[in-house]
């Protein structure tokens, strides 16, 4: 049995829980078992610390893994804030100290599976390569790894222009339906998922929250025509935020465990989210969703052919038409989705495998 790490996050994000739990779908489907680690990228006691169906406890999960995975989270960024992929909290202890300077004589074999941007909704992969210290970062990350995938078209136009190839594949959490059951599908119950922000973070510093909020009362008063809406918060202050927009016998779903999340999305007949990964893991279950954001980790939709806006500047008459259309054609779309996810799992099965025999291979030796 091998093991394997995970560089993710715990009861931090459940986005980051539903591609971990969509990795884990792709190492299932290899047949080669395996015992997971999982490292919380917050913080750098969970290198030694049990966690979740862990089995072992160990000294450090990287060195004691045989394969370690970077799991589907931003990778590339370079912000006019000064933020960037070499200041994150993880960077030193993480990259530097472990991934970047072990090769595989001395660490795992490492694979960055479902590598993403982070940019402003314009900027392209030129705002982060005009940065020489990112540009180096993104190389060396792709030379220590055996495998680079790449869930949005901002992450592979960089790696393209450093000459690193990758392939193109939709975020692993879209393969984490692959592990549950089919909830009992509702055909008018719509999930909604909304941020004061319209994402994750103001990356420009002047998002209108003004018109935001008054696109989302255009938006849910069209979707209330379509269905009966069901709010999907993944945090207490999306739940605060989403409280404003209630009416009568409607509600805010809320969960500190990442799993009571799947039955709910899975029941739906449509999802409409500023989580990516809300929309993303819905489609899973071959639910139609959209996703309206305001920064790059939007285009994660592109490979899966979902429908994108900005949040802040997207008209409210265009949403409620397409979820309009996603309804009537929700049995097309679902298989659509189902057919995509059967051949996103097959593919990531043949990249995956040679590196799970490696790994196998080179602990039977040991």
């Amino acid at each position: 049995m091998i093991r394997v790490g995970f560089l993710t996050t715990l009861g931090v994000n459940v986005g980051d829980e539903f591609i971990r739990n969509g990795i884990r779908a792709i190492l299932d489907h290899t047949t080669v078992a395996y015992s997971p680690f999982y490292v919380n990228k917050h913080d750098p006691d969970s290198l030694r610390r049990s966690a979740e169906d862990e089995h072992e406890v160990v000294d450090d999960k990287f060195f004691a893994s045989d394969l370690f995975v970077q799991s589907g989270a931003p990778v590339y960024w370079n912000l006019k804030s000064g933020a960037n992929s070499l200041n994150s909290e993880w960077h030193q202890w993480m990259w530097l100290d472990r991934i970047l300077s072990s090769d595989e004589s001395t660490g795992p074999i490492f694979a960055n599976l479902g590598a993403g941007s982070c940019q402003s909704w314009n900027e392209g992969p030129e705002d982060f390569l005009k940065n020489p210290h990112c540009a180096a970062f993104a190389k060396q990350a792709h030379a220590r790894a055996r495998l680079t995938t790449v869930r949005d078209p901002i992450a592979r136009e960089i790696l393209n222009s450093l000459g690193c190839g990758s392939e193109a594949m939709a975020c692993p959490a879209f393969l984490s339906a692959a592990r549950w059951s089919q909830g009992y599908e509702r055909p008018t119950l719509i999930g909604v998922n909304l941020m004061p922000l319209g994402s994750h973070y103001d990356l420009d510093g002047d998002f209108p929250s003004d018109q935001w909020h008054g696109q989302i009362r255009g938006i849910l008063k069209g979707l209330r025509s379509q269905g009966h809406l069901i709010f999907i918060a993944h945090d207490e202050a999306e739940v605060a935020f989403q409280n404003h927009f209630l009416e009568a016998g409607e509600r805010v779903f809320y969960s500190p465990k990442w799993r009571d999340y799947m039955d709910v999305l899975s029941g739906c007949s449509l999802m409409v989210a500023n989580r990516v990964h809300g929309a993303v893991t819905a489609a899973g279950f071959g639910i139609p969703a959209i996703i309206i954001g305001n920064d790059t980790r939007a285009q994660i939709g592109d490979y899966l052919g979902l429908p994108r806006h900005r949040s802040g500047f997207t008209c409210p008459s265009t949403v409620i038409e397409q979820a309009g259309e996603l309804i009537t054609k929700r049995r097309q779309e679902k298989e659509r989705l189902l057919s995509l996810r059967t051949s996103t799992l097959h593919r990531y099965v043949e990249l995956i495998l040679p590196l799970v025999e490696a790994a196998r291979a080179r602990k039977e030796r040991h």
